[in-house]
Order: C-alpha cells, then structure tokens, then sequence
C-alpha cells in the first residue's frame, strides 16, 4: 500500500531536531546537549536549517500516544514546512518498531522523512531501508538487556536488605543510604489517623479533618482517601450504632470497609 503524501513540497534543506532522553538518568548514555551538539554539527556540514528543537523525556519503548513532544514535533514539519525530521541516531527516534514505523508514516504524509545525524539508513534504498530496521532492532534489544540489568541489580540490593525505590509511610533511610528505619514522625501521624478509624470515622470525613489539623503527607499536601485506606487499613474498627444507622446496608459496605471491621457495641450489618 503507497503512503499517501501531502500536496506540497516540503524543503529538504529545513529540519525539525528532536531530542529524546530517557526516563533513567543513570542509564541514559547521550543526553540532551551532546545530541544537541551532534545535531548542530551536522546541520552545518550539510548546510541545513533546523527551525525548531523539541526535546522529550520518555521511555524510547512508549507508545505513540504517550509521545506527545514527538507529536508536536512532526505536526512542526508542516508549519515550518520542513523535510526532515532529524535525530541524533533511530534509538533516540523510538526503541519500539511499531512506534517507529507509525511515526515515520505520519511524517512521510507531510512530504518529510526522518533521518538520524549519524548517517543510519537516512536513504530510500533497500539498503537504507535494512540499515533503519537493524537499528530499530538492536535499540529494542539494548532497551530489553536495560531492564534485565536494572532487575538484577534491584535483586541483588533486596537480598542484602537494602532499600530499593521508595521508603514505605513510616520509614525513611537510614544515614548508611541503605537501610530502613522507623520516621517516629510519620507513624504519628500513622497512629492520629489509625485513632480516628477506630472511632468508626469514615475515610472522607477522616481526609477532612486531618486536613482541619494541618495533618498532610510527605510532599505536604493533603491525603488522597486511597493513602488513608492503605494507612489505616489494619485499625481495628468499632462503629457506634448512631453512625451505622444513617446508612444502607450497601452504604455500610463500602464506606466502612475494612480487614478488621467489628461491630462489637453497634448494630450488625447483616
């Protein structure tokens, strides 16, 4: 099936430069300014223009609707009325083949065509064509032996009990940067939270006066109910018979939802 173009000629002499650095700083090889530095480079060897830059942070495997600088950067193609879409080499383009191939046929519908600073299958020849598809290939194996990497390692600090991504509510890290120890101010917050629950408070009203008493989480802002659930979760919960009574059955069942629910001294839900 032929690629439907655009009506006009875009001017292969001008360019749209897209930067892309990974999610990962630690695991990002080429970040933004050497691509920018490349990219510069060789539009001057060519004698190109580049009219617009656009730089992303993302994942090179995300889908194309999770790539939306991309997107403004090829809708950038028909405003300025470009030719190409220039990267500092495909796996800056997209780890993905799919994303890849769906990209680059939105581009081709302008007139444009995507071409990589360092040289890689930048023609319409077969060969150029194998070229741009190895790449693809071996951004998606490089992107695969990442996270294998990353696996590995977080299984490593697991075993030597260190702590790995963010310290559950209550603990903070230890001077060592390793451990785990107990944030005496955080489970007291915990245990202010856990004694409103007790008391039968439902989670909405407990969110607002926690909010009343300047109670906030660890960014300073006021719980989500979902934080309150998961924090209060193993309260033991006694719910007076007045409370009960201005709900439904169905009402008791979700806003008093809890592992240890009791209804000891209330009235029974059954």
């Amino acid at each position: 099936m032929k690629t439907k173009r655009c009506a006009w000629a875009a001017d292969p002499k001008r360019a749209v430069a897209y930067l892309r650095v990974s999610t990962t700083r630690e695991q990002q090889e080429l970040g933004v300014s050497a691509q920018r530095a490349a990219l510069e480079s060789w539009a001057k060897r060519d004698g190109l223009e580049i009219c617009e830059w656009f730089e992303e942070e993302v994942s090179g495997g995300a889908s194309l609707e999770k790539r939306p600088i991309l997107l403004r950067a090829i809708a950038a193609l028909g405003d300025h009325g470009a030719g190409l879409l220039v990267v500092q080499r495909v796996d800056r383009f997209s780890r993905d083949p799919l994303t890849a191939a769906m990209a680059e046929l939105q581009v081709q519908r302008l007139g444009a065509r995507v071409v990589s600073a360092d040289g890689m299958g930048n023609g319409d020849d077969p060969g150029s064509r194998l070229m741009r598809d190895v790449g693809l290939t071996a951004a998606r194996f490089e992107r695969a032996m990442i996270a294998a990497r990353t696996k590995a390692a977080l299984g490593v600090k697991k075993a030597r009990g260190e702590c790995t991504g963010t310290p559950p509510y209550g603990f903070r890290v230890a001077e060592d940067g390793k451990t785990l120890v107990a944030d005496e101010r955080e489970r007291e917050t915990v245990r202010r939270l856990c004694s409103l629950r007790e008391r039968g408070w439902p989670y909405r009203q407990i969110r607002t006066e926690a909010k009343r008493l300047g109670i906030t989480n660890r960014a300073g802002k006021r719980f989500a109910l979902r934080a309150i659930f998961d924090l209060t979760k193993d309260a033991s919960v006694t719910v007076p018979s007045t409370i009960l009574a201005a709900y439904s059955l169905a009402e008791r069942s979700r806003v008093y939802r809890c592992p240890h629910f009791s209804t000891k001294n209330s009235v029974h839900l059954g």
